[in-house]
């Protein structure tokens, strides 16, 4: 997905000339310390606390068939980029080595995400850890991308084989969608690749969701690009919440009644 990004450049060039003729000046102000990093402990753990939530999805259409990434969110209901689901005959959402079939439940009307729910009344997994917000994400804070990698057509989606892809926060900012809108986005600095959308972007310290890949830069010659855009998870809260409200507390996961 080739996404477009406008940076607004105005007025600054002016004002700094009106400071210089009226012999003003100002320090640069000092730089914030970059965050510790994460020792290699932390970032498996919350890999591996996010793992087999990560989804492959399997589409079949009339021009073929392709493989896309998505993270549970709700009970049964999965998040992944809207163009790998686009036009889609079937959907196969492979869960932990298991087959389920899937369905269309939203689309996003900003961002290119959608929500598919899988038909699989028994199946009791805990959706993956959401972040309240990601508005306390500092600048070079260590992040990881757990990525389901492009998988041959027998690939059973076993959890063992999802790619752990290093990150770290860059900046904030407005990107518009394919019609001009504009939105919020986490500028990252990652190396991603084509089948990479619809994976979720963890906050390395306590391992929660704070945005879904949905674009990146156009790639180098070998096919990676250097810089990753999610949508922040609070951006689509309210759209989640509206086609997939949370379960009551009385609903219990599979990891809930394994002892510990």
């Amino acid at each position: 997905m080739r996404t477009e990004l406008r940076t607004l450049r105005w007025g600054w060039g002016t004002l700094s000339v009106f400071l210089c003729l009226a012999g003003f000046t100002r320090s640069a102000p000092a730089a914030a310390p970059l965050p510790s990093p994460a020792s290699e402990s932390q970032v498996q753990e919350a890999v591996d606390r996010t793992r087999t939530k990560v989804v492959i999805l399997k589409t079949s259409r009339p021009s073929g068939s392709g493989v896309a990434t998505s993270v549970l969110v709700r009970p049964g209901v999965v998040l992944t980029a809207g163009h790998a689901v686009a036009r889609a005959a079937s959907i196969t959402a492979w869960v932990n080595g298991v087959a389920y079939p899937a369905e269309l439940l939203a689309r996003h009307p900003e961002s290119d995400l959608a929500l598919l729910r899988l038909q699989a009344p028994r199946l009791r997994l805990k959706p993956a850890e959401l972040a309240e917000s990601s508005a306390e994400l500092a600048k070079g804070e260590q992040l990881v991308i757990v990525a389901g990698p492009s998988q041959p057509t027998r690939a059973d989606g076993d959890p063992a084989g999802r790619i752990a892809i290093p990150a770290h926060f860059r900046e904030r900012r407005t990107l518009r969608d394919a019609n001009g809108r504009p939105g919020p986005v986490l500028a990252l600095d990652a190396a991603i690749e084509r089948g990479d959308s619809g994976s979720p972007v963890l906050r390395v310290k306590d391992g929660r969701v704070v945005g879904i890949l949905s674009g990146r830069e156009l790639p180098m010659a070998g096919g990676k690009s250097a810089t990753a855009y999610a949508v922040p998870i609070e951006s689509l809260y309210p759209w989640i919440d509206e086609a997939a409200p949370a379960p009551k507390p009385s609903v219990f996961y599979l990891e809930e009644l394994l002892p510990q």
